[in-house]
């Protein structure tokens, strides 16, 4: 299996309209952001809202039986219209729930040390994503 970065943009509309995505100012917008790895999944809770949708059909879901154990019998299909990211009020609060960590975190992957995440020089707005992310659970906006 062939890991690599997936991008969420405003080009391709996988990047959706959210105070996190639009920040609080021009600084703080999110033009283009990455994921190395992590899961697809669909919601249905009416209080959420989606971040990040896959819309290239070329990106594809792996189904596995058990966690991280892929064999011929691994169901694939096209991520196209699932998430990667959604936020919404729950409760008394706020909630937002990534399908990767990578967006942030900060890596060094594989023996060229090859940098994901926040100090990925692939994608640019992995680190204010994440710090919008945190801006809007605090309620700064």
């Amino acid at each position: 299996i062939q890991w690599d970065l997936s991008k969420f943009s405003r080009n391709n509309n996988s990047l959706k309209q959210h105070a996190i995505i639009n920040g609080r100012n021009q600084n703080e917008k999110i033009f283009e952001i990455g994921s190395y790895f992590g899961q697809c999944f669909t919601y249905s809770n009416s209080n959420l809202v989606p971040l990040l949708e896959f819309t290239n059909n070329n990106i594809v879901c792996y189904e596995p039986k058990k966690a991280w154990r892929f064999d011929s019998e691994t169901k694939i299909r096209s991520a196209l219209g699932l998430y990667q990211g959604i936020a919404g009020e729950y409760g008394k609060g706020r909630i937002v729930i990534l399908g990767d960590s990578s967006f942030v975190g900060a890596y060094l992957i594989g023996q060229n040390s090859r940098p994901i995440g926040m100090n990925s020089i692939e994608v640019k707005d992995n680190f204010q994503f994440t710090l919008n992310i945190f801006h809007w659970l605090s309620r700064l906006y």
